[in-house]
């Protein structure tokens, strides 16, 4: 499948580059996550909808929205198509996904060496 139709590619076994995300609402306004809490990343086997990861991630800019996942070996370990999304609670007690209209589209492609 072309490369175009993932917002995230990454080769199996690999951890880097982190998957950065701005959370941003339905205005497309970046979403202030001061005070939030538990934020996670999600993934799931688009195929089979099996959750291959459900992890704590990071903070990069609270202000603007922006979050980033660490990948480790478990995640990338299969090659196949996956859909994933951040889950935070907003300081007011909403729990949000982001994106919240659609996944992050993330292809986990064989390596030469697999």
């Amino acid at each position: 499948m072309p490369y175009q139709e993932y917002d995230f590619v990454i080769k199996k076994g690999d951890t880097g580059p982190p998957l950065m995300v701005q959370c941003i609402d339905s205005n497309g306004t970046p979403v202030d996550l001061t005070g939030s809490s538990n934020l996670t990343f999600r993934m799931r086997n688009k195929r089979t909808g099996i959750i291959e990861t459900s992890a704590v991630a990071e903070y990069l800019e609270i202000a603007n929205g922006k979050v980033q996942y660490s990948w480790t070996t478990n995640d990338t370990d299969n090659a196949d198509e996956y859909e994933g999304e951040f889950n935070v609670t907003l300081s007011n007690g909403q729990v949000i996904s982001f994106p919240n209209n659609t996944y992050i589209k993330i292809n986990i492609y064989e390596s030469v060496t697999a």
